[in-house]
C-alpha cells in the first residue's frame, strides 16, 4: 500500500516531512525574508555558522557570509534566481561554495542553497599549479617545443620555439592552427623546399588521425 498525504503548505515552520528531509541534507539551506532576516535554516547551515539552534542563530544575527547576503538581496529585488561563488573561512579551513538563491513566489522570501565546491576547487588549483610548473620546465629547455591540442590549435609553445623561427609572440598567443603555422613558416622560408607543398602539408596534418606514433 502507498498512502499519499498532502504536505503542509505554510513553509518550513510547519514541521512537515519536507522540512525534516531538508534538515537532514548535508547542504546548508536557509530562508530569509525581504529584509534579509533569517526565517529558517537546516542543521548543516547552523553547524556552518556555529549556532546551536535556529533561535540562537536569530538572536546572534548569524550570517553565512556577507557577500552571500548581497546575493540573496539581489534575488529578492529582481525576483529571479541568482547564482554565485564564494570562499568562506571557517574554524579550521577555507571552503568554496556555489550559492543558489531562489525567490519564493508570493512569500516575500528567498530560499538559498550552499553547495560545497571545496574539493573541486582545490583539485583545479592543484592541476593549475602542475600545468604551470610543466610549462615553466619546458620554457627552460633549449630545444624548441610546440604542443597542439585535439582541435589542431597551438596549446603551448616555449620561448625557444618562438626564437627559433622568430615568430611574433602575439600571433602565437592567438593560438593558430597547425596548418596556419606551417603556412606562416613557409612564407618566412623556414621550411624545407618541397615539390608539392599541399601534399606535404596534408601528410604532416594526417598525424592527428593516426593511432600510431610518428617516427
Amino acid at each position: 500500500w502507498l498512502r499519499l498525504t498532502p504536505a503542509a503548505t505554510n513553509g518550513p515552520e510547519a514541521g512537515s516531512g519536507l522540512e525534516r528531509l531538508v534538515d537532514l541534507s548535508p547542504m546548508p539551506t536557509w530562508v530569509t525574508d525581504a529584509q534579509g532576516a533569517l526565517i529558517w535554516a537546516n542543521r548543516a547551515w547552523l553547524d556552518q555558522v556555529g549556532a546551536v539552534d535556529l533561535e540562537a542563530a536569530r538572536k546572534t544575527g548569524a550570517r553565512f557570509d556577507r557577500g552571500v547576503d548581497s546575493l540573496l538581496a539581489e534575488a529578492h529585488r529582481t525576483g529571479a534566481r541568482q547564482d554565485g561563488f564564494r570562499w568562506t573561512t571557517g574554524s579550521d579551513r577555507r571552503m568554496a561554495w556555489r550559492i543558489l538563491a531562489e525567490p519564493l513566489a508570493g512569500e516575500q522570501a528567498v530560499l538559498a542553497f550552499a553547495i560545497d565546491m571545496t574539493e573541486a576547487e582545490e583539485t583545479r588549483d592543484t592541476l593549475r599549479r602542475h600545468v604551470s610548473a610543466h610549462d615553466e620546465t619546458l620554457n627552460h629547455l633549449a630545444d624548441a617545443v610546440a604542443i597542439f591540442g585535439p582541435s589542431r590549435r597551438l596549446a603551448f609553445h616555449n620561448t625557444a620555439f618562438q626564437s627559433l623561427f622568430n615568430i611574433d609572440p602575439a600571433w602565437l598567443d592567438d593560438r593558430p592552427t597547425h596548418g596556419e603555422l606551417l603556412d606562416r613558416l613557409r612564407q618566412k622560408r623556414e621550411l624545407p623546399e618541397v615539390v608539392d607543398y599541399s601534399q606535404w602539408k596534408a601528410r604532416e596534418l594526417s598525424f592527428y588521425e593516426s593511432l600510431d606514433a610518428a617516427p
